[in-house]
């Protein structure tokens, strides 16, 4: 199965480790992990 994972810059700049973590146990599913490629900055993509 294939899914979207979106870290929000927040999570990304304040608790890395947690969004690494996240990746981590999708990946361990099983899971196809894909990074949407567009930049997102509040939610608002530029």
């Amino acid at each position: 199965m294939k899914v979207e994972l979106l870290i929000p810059c927040y999570t990304d700049q304040l608790y890395p480790k947690v969004a690494f973590a996240i990746l981590l146990q999708l990946e361990k599913t099983g899971l196809a992990i894909h990074f949407p490629v567009i930049k997102l900055v509040a939610w608002n993509a530029f």
